[in-house]
């Protein structure tokens, strides 16, 4: 283990990997494309007197380096979880005995709130007045990282730089903690107040500059289920998956479906 961090220095899970043509294809070429295999059984609690899913043969991303060929450098890059990987992949009965055993819950809600603040803290980048994430419980799930509701959509943030880019009022940006701002278009941020929920839509060809709006409203509300409703069908998957249901209150909303440059001062 690293003796500053008490971890191993090495990845636990590797989940995107980048590699080159030329050593892929001798790997290919050398094994057909056959991956080591193992049998990973799912049991369904601590007595493994039951398993939760069939168990199957699965293969490890991690074994491909072992198949590289020699001359093929290997490294990898560690990055925070908080900006890198966020599945959705748990019940919301998993996720709550996930979190509570201290592990991520990899859940819808978990999911949401991930991407929220991931998007939060690229305004953060830009040097927006954006308050950072709490930790609170929500459905049951605890250790969630609770922020304002961003969501940055890949045409307005294609890489993070370019997201940065299109902050350049910098302080003069800022969102309270029960904010939601959706963001898809070419837009730019110079000044902008927000305590509520906003959404700009800016279709293409439309280009669209917040110099000067301040926006004050009831928001979105973040209601969660009761225990009929988590179990009853009439309560939509995804809200169940989610353990609430997410509710517009009041939002504002700027959509712009005409080629051109518009700029918004109020």
């Amino acid at each position: 283990p690293d003796p500053a961090t008490g971890f191993s220095p090495y990845p636990g899970n590797c989940n995107q990997l980048v590699v080159a043509l030329d050593p892929y294809l001798d790997v290919l070429q050398a094994s057909g494309g056959v991956m080591p295999e193992f049998v990973n059984p799912k049991y369904a609690d601590a007595s493994k007197n039951s398993f939760k899913s069939p168990t199957r043969l699965e293969c490890m991303m991690q074994d491909l380096p072992w198949l590289l060929p020699p001359h093929a450098p290997v490294s990898f890059t560690s990055m925070d979880s908080s900006c890198s990987y966020a599945p959705a992949k748990n019940s919301l009965l998993e996720a709550r005995a996930k979190a509570a055993a201290g592990t991520s819950p990899a859940s819808a809600s978990s999911a949401d709130h991930a991407l929220w603040s991931a998007h939060a803290a690229v305004l953060r980048l830009a040097g927006a007045s954006v308050p950072p994430p709490a930790t609170a419980t929500v459905a049951g799930v605890a250790g969630l990282r609770v922020s304002p509701r961003v969501v940055l959509s890949p045409s307005f943030k294609p890489t993070i730089a370019a997201a940065v880019a299109r902050v350049p009022g910098g302080p003069s940006v800022s969102l309270t903690p029960r904010s939601a701002l959706v963001l898809e278009g070419d837009i730019i941020l110079r000044a902008l107040t927000l305590d509520g929920a906003l959404r700009v839509l800016a279709s293409p060809g439309a280009k669209v500059i917040i110099d000067g709006l301040r926006v004050v409203n009831e928001g979105w509300r973040l209601r969660e289920l009761t225990p009929e409703e988590e179990s009853g069908p009439p309560t939509p998957e995804v809200e169940r998956l989610r353990g609430y249901a997410l509710e517009v209150g009041q939002e504002r909303v700027l959509r712009f479906e005409q080629p051109g440059v518009y700029t918004v001062r109020e």
